[in-house]
């Protein structure tokens, strides 16, 4: 979906020249600057090498837009942690090629002699027709009510696909009052690709208090900001996100005038400069860079009243009430339905929902600091607000529209038993909660599966056998001792994980439990060669275990002979 959005952003802008430019490898020529290449002999006369400073007191690392990509620094190179991430000129020679740790190939060397310069740091540069208003056009729209202005070199998209998308506390009802794209060349010497400024309406946002709401906030500030423009005031919202090397940021501001509940959406894209050869010399845009952009546009808006209504009325006399919740399964299973419950929902009077959750066992939910039950809803984790996970880890609310659906997904990690979870739904009015008219609904999250496509019965590089039990036989007493030892071929494996499977009547294997499970064990080392004493589970007796082995992505494994639990036998109890 981001792809899609870039390509939109994209789409028509002379700007995606620098983006190419910036991933070329001939990127340092193209900003106006020479480079000499070391020569390939191994013994060479005194030359010079331009890019871009990394690293630390271990060493340095030199980024040029050469073919060979990065140096290792030797020589004299006392004193250049003090231009980490700027671009330098060093004088020196071309060195021996150095293997370094983890990688494959040696890397090419430059033996510092002096530094002969270093680039002063580049700051973003707002094109001066963003800067000043003046020139600025003009547009208005007599049926929502608003006028705004902007730069000539920002065009109207005519098309209702937008990049940033609305924000609303309830999402049905939005409409698109203006679209337009922000061209690269507001900062052209940094690294902004483009972006969006579209403005919205959504008449089914009939209040104040619950139009300064949105649909989702990314902090775990649990209210909006404030931000004032003259006279108006507003809500805000922004976050940042990241993919395939680009980076977004999105801010949303909501006001309520005249009866409508507007949003100003602003989508800023940005590519990763550090990805480019030499790219410390490309200024990268901080947050008030973004804010000088935006806020001259934001102060250009203004409301009048609209040629068309509400679509529905609002009442702050009324209490909401959600009078219908439903789910497509009482069970989260990661195998059945992937973890995955859609819930739906009416209400009435209300403007918006919230979801909650609480855990019917708190005290296996959070271990560590770190939450067993794992909850997504829209994308962000969630957390049961009774452990401690809800107040230190979660994001912001997210609120639905009153009358929806949404697919929620539960997971339940570190533990051999199901668990539950309490899901609640509350109507809001006027920006206020109503927990008296809520719903619940209890769902059981059946333990993790890390394999629900089946149990991986081949064999590679791993070798698998068990002690014998106390007498002799594939007989092993419930809370008994069984010693599981293994031995792996592939030298590059980390670390082994256990299974206990069991034969099933369709001819394959069903998955149990994780031997080493618990937060405390985790995955045993050495893969190479070890052994790892495991008391019987008395969950289960009966015929068909066995232990599966398998290293972190799979690349060894085995599965172990089938063997017996058995209940322990009167003088074992003694």
């Amino acid at each position: 979906m981001r792809e899609q959005k870039v390509a939109h952003i994209l789409q028509g802008f002379s700007f995606l020249a620098v983006w190419l430019v910036a991933y070329s490898p001939v990127y340092g020529q193209a900003k106006g600057s020479s480079y000499t290449s070391p020569t390939q002999s191994r013994v060479s006369a005194k030359t010079t090498l331009r890019g871009c400073l990394s690293g630390g007191p271990n060493g340095f690392h030199l980024a040029t837009a050469s073919p060979e990509g990065w140096f290792v620094l030797t020589g004299n190179t006392e004193g250049l942690e003090k231009y980490v991430d700027r671009e330098l000129i060093l004088e020196g020679t071309r060195g021996e090629d150095i293997t370094l740790e983890g990688y494959f190939q040696p890397r090419p060397s430059f033996v510092v002699s002096r530094i002969v310069k270093v680039s002063e740091t580049q700051i973003p540069k707002l094109d001066p027709s963003f800067a000043s208003t003046a020139s600025w056009q003009t547009e208005g729209n007599n049926k929502y009510g608003v006028k705004f202005a902007h730069p000539s070199s920002m065009n109207v998209v005519e098309s209702a696909e937008t990049t940033a998308g609305s924000n609303f506390a309830a999402q049905e009802g939005a409409e698109v009052v203006a679209n337009l794209s922000i061209p690269g060349t507001a900062y052209a010497n940094a690294n902004l690709l483009g972006g969006a400024f579209t403005i919205y309406v959504n008449r089914q946002v009939t209040n104040s208090g619950s139009c300064m709401q949105f649909g989702q906030l990314w902090s775990q500030e649990e209210a909006a900001l404030s931000y004032t423009v003259g006279n108006l005031a507003y809500a805000k919202a922004e976050r940042g996100s990241a993919a395939a090397g680009t980076w977004y940021s999105d801010y949303q501001f909501h006001t309520f005038q005249n009866g409508l509940c507007y949003e100003l959406a602003f989508e800023l894209v940005e590519y990763s400069a550090h990805t480019a050869d030499t790219g410390c010399n490309i200024p990268l845009l901080s947050p008030e860079d973004n804010l000088k952009l935006i806020n001259p546009m934001v102060a250009s808006v203004s409301y009048f009243p609209p040629s068309i209504q509400p679509q529905r009325t609002a009442d702050s006399h009324s209490v909401p009430l959600v009078v219908e919740l439903t789910a497509s399964s009482q069970t989260a299973d990661g195998v059945v339905n992937r973890g995955q419950i859609t819930f739906s929902w009416k209400a009435r009077d209300a403007d918006y929902v919230e979801f909650s959750y609480t855990c019917l066992d708190p005290a296996n939910a959070e271990e560590g600091g770190v939450s067993s039950v794992v909850i997504s809803e829209d994308g962000p984790n969630r957390y049961c607000q009774n452990i401690a996970s809800f107040k230190t880890r979660s994001s912001g609310p997210i609120n639905h529209s009153p009358n929806s659906s949404a697919n929620i997904g539960f997971g339940y990690f570190n533990h051999d038993d199901p668990t539950s979870v309490v899901v609640t739904i509350t109507p809001f009015s006027h920006g206020s909660a109503y927990p008296a008219s809520s719903k619940s609904l209890t769902v059981v999250i059946n333990p993790y599966n890390p394999f629900p496509r089946g149990i991986p019965t081949e064999t590679r590089n791993m070798t698998l056998s068990y002690a014998p039990s106390a007498d002799g036989t594939a007989n092993y007493q419930q809370e008994s001792a069984l010693t599981i030892t293994w031995t792996d071929e592939r030298s590059q494996d980390p670390c082994v994980n256990l299974y206990l499977v069991q034969d099933n009547p369709a001819g394959g294997q069903s998955y149990l439990l994780q031997i080493n499970g618990k937060r405390e064990i985790g995955c045993l080392r050495p893969a190479s060669r070890g052994s790892y004493s495991w008391t019987v589970t008395s969950k289960f007796f009966g015929s068909g275990f066995r232990v599966l082995a398998r290293t972190p992505g799979g690349t060894s494994g085995t599965l172990g002979a089938p063997f017996n639990i058995v209940h322990p036998t009167p003088s074992s109890v003694q």
